[in-house]
């Protein structure tokens, strides 16, 4: 989605809101500030999306794999 999260009715009170929600089902650390500036839907969703992709990288690179010959 291409509108910013302020022309949907957003503001810094459904930031703050938005922000915890994130936190709680994401798992990610966000900051109002990081909403203010990616304001586009479609930036902040490209955002977590990479964030998540980040994590999920870096938990396979942690696990060692015996492959037995």
């Amino acid at each position: 989605m291409v509108r910013s999260f302020f022309e949907l009715g957003g503001h810094s009170l459904k930031a703050m809101v938005l922000v915890n929600k994130i936190a709680k089902e994401l798992e990610i650390e966000l900051t109002v500030r990081k909403i203010f500036d990616m304001d586009k839907i479609e930036s902040l969703s490209d955002y977590i999306i990479t964030i998540k992709q980040i994590e999920i990288s870096n938990k396979n690179q942690n696990k060692i794999i015996e492959i037995t010959i």
